[in-house]
């Protein structure tokens, strides 16, 4: 469970998205992307980066942030061939009331949350800590990546999440937020796994970061 102080903080992003997807319905402008093409950019990084570790047999995927399925409905697309499971998790109950009323089978699960409930092969996070409303860099910081911590405890093979990069971590006025690349790749290899980074022609301000077991 969550210490008192990041229920509020829990609260505010999931009112946030769930009035955004009030307004914009299932549309990257709901998940505050305004471009589809550097939506499907990210998503493109986010599956190969699963590809190249299947290694042709049925896989678990467990998307955390998962808003109204765009990454989901982007690989069943993309990678028809490929056998997998996934679960989608998301802290705004309209989202996940959405997603499984229209996606859900039975290979596919949405569930209202921040973290996996069982372990999964892969954990995606796409854009998911990049929102830090009403916070501080410091409080921000501490509440992601102790989520990332209990997120990896539930994670198989890989845990791959994408953020915005700056010289120094800040949070812009809109409530976005910039994280410093070797800081947080100290981070990763002290308190996850091995990191490697990837990059996006379209992506120029952020990072893919996959973290292996």
């Amino acid at each position: 469970m969550l210490t008192q102080n990041y229920q509020p903080l829990e609260r505010e992003i999931a009112s946030t998205f769930s009035r955004r997807f009030t307004k914009f319905g299932p549309k990257p402008e709901a998940s505050l992307w305004f471009s589809e093409e550097r939506q499907r950019a990210r998503f493109s990084v986010i599956a190969e980066i699963i590809c190249d570790r299947i290694q042709n047999r049925k896989v678990s995927i467990c998307d955390i942030g998962c808003g109204y399925g765009s990454f989901l409905k982007f690989f069943q697309n993309e990678h028809a061939g490929i056998d997998f499971g996934y679960t989608g998790y998301d802290l705004a109950d309209n989202l996940i009331e959405f997603c499984d009323r229209k996606m859900s089978s039975k290979n596919v699960r949405f569930m209202q949350g921040s973290r996996p409930l069982e372990l999964m092969d892969f954990t995606i996070m796409s854009g998911t800590y990049n929102y830090a409303p009403q916070t501080t860099v410091t409080d921000w910081r501490t509440y992601f990546r102790g989520e990332l911590e209990h997120i990896f405890e539930k994670t198989k093979k890989c845990l791959i999440l994408n953020l915005m990069i700056a010289d120094r971590p800040w949070i812009s006025k809109s409530g976005i937020f910039y994280e410093e690349l070797n800081d947080f790749k100290a981070f990763c290899e002290e308190r996850l796994g091995t990191v490697t980074t990837y990059d996006h022609i379209l992506l120029k301000k952020e990072k893919t970061f996959c973290i292996l077991r």
